[in-house]
């Protein structure tokens, strides 16, 4: 091994000046990625839309258990607005198409639910 030549010594150096500018904005900057307390589901066997609350510091895993069915299974996915009208988006659709669940309330096509008039329910996932 020889010496190191100084353009060398120049990467290294830019290198850990710019990791540690890194390390310093990413630990010390104000701003910080504010995460919704509330999320959008919709139970696919029946159409029914609910919003969960949810706490600080806690996931939701979708798709998400419904405590109220006996027993409780994972029937509740997300569901998006998109210019007023509620949807569920193509990836749930396909898990859909593989599932056994007997889907109701919105269109296996386009994921567009049935009742866009129903405002969505409360739901507390986290009792």
């Amino acid at each position: 091994m020889g010496q190191a030549k100084p353009w060398q010594i120049a990467v290294v150096v830019v290198g850990v000046l710019v990791l540690g500018i890194s390390l310093f904005m990413t630990m010390f900057r104000g701003d910080r990625v504010e995460f919704s307390q509330t999320v959008m589901l919709v139970d696919v066997t029946t159409g029914k839309l609910y919003e969960v609350g949810r706490p600080d510091g806690v996931a939701i895993s979708l798709p998400a258990m419904d405590p109220r069915k006996n027993p409780p299974t994972k029937t509740l996915y997300p569901a998006k607005n998109v210019d007023g009208k509620w949807y569920v988006n193509e990836r749930v659709l396909e898990e859909l198409g593989a599932s056994k669940l007997a889907v109701q309330g919105l269109d296996p096509k386009t994921g567009l639910l049935s009742d866009q008039a129903q405002k969505p329910e409360s739901l507390d996932l986290f009792k």
